[in-house]
């Protein structure tokens, strides 16, 4: 892609074009945020979860303690190899 249309506004060279040094600094503290919480339910998966298997209950219980979408927990959850059993509700 970065061939055919290099000037497509996607690439990590061209992010910050444009963007003021205050919306930078907040950006970044977002993200530092989001991969701190990644993170955090990493040490939760690994600390509680020695089998790389999670139950829907379970998840729902772990992304509230976290205070995390079910979304972000299951995208974690599939990064590191845990599979999500006896879901209900078709989430995971």
């Amino acid at each position: 892609i970065k061939s055919i249309r290099p000037k497509l506004p996607v690439y990590v060279e061209d992010l910050g074009k444009g963007l003021s040094p205050e919306f930078k600094e907040g950006m970044d503290k977002v993200f530092t945020a989001y991969l701190q919480t990644r993170e955090k339910i990493k040490e939760e998966l690994a600390s509680g979860y020695p089998e790389p298997q999670i139950t829907c209950a379970q998840a729902r219980r772990m992304a509230g303690k976290l205070r995390v979408s079910w979304f972000l927990l299951g995208n974690v959850c599939d990064e590191c190899g845990y599979s999500i059993t006896n879901c209900g509700l078709g989430c995971f």
